[in-house]
């Protein structure tokens, strides 16, 4: 399964718009801990906020950049990797594998 993974990220890796992406991505991560490291402060809501410290500031990040994660990369990087196994015909190969019903690790005589 570690192999699969691997594989995985090497394949996205090699492509041009995921490279762009994770740029991208990294470049709104960097600007938004620059905006709160400036401002030092965490806001809940209007009327209340908190000082930022080690233990609260994941959680203000992320609540900054899961907009851009939800809206905007996720489901660019999830056509990414459909269109290119789709062009690659990748899951056409899949599905004509054979489909065995017993399992060898299970039934080592069978």
């Amino acid at each position: 399964m570690l192999n699969l993974v691997i594989s995985e990220f090497e394949r996205l890796w090699s492509m041009r718009l995921f490279k762009l992406l994770a740029l991208l991505f990294i470049f709104i991560s960097g600007f938004s801990v620059y905006f709160l490291t400036l401002f030092d402060i965490g806001l809940y809501t209007a009327e209340s906020d908190t000082p930022l410290n080690a233990v609260n500031f994941p959680w203000f990040l992320l609540r900054e950049v899961s907009f851009f994660i939800t809206l905007f990369f996720m489901p660019l990087l999830y056509v990414i990797v459909l269109n290119s196994s789709l062009k690659s015909r990748a899951y056409k190969l899949i599905l004509y594998r054979p489909y065995k019903k017993k399992l060898r690790f299970w039934y080592p005589n069978g």
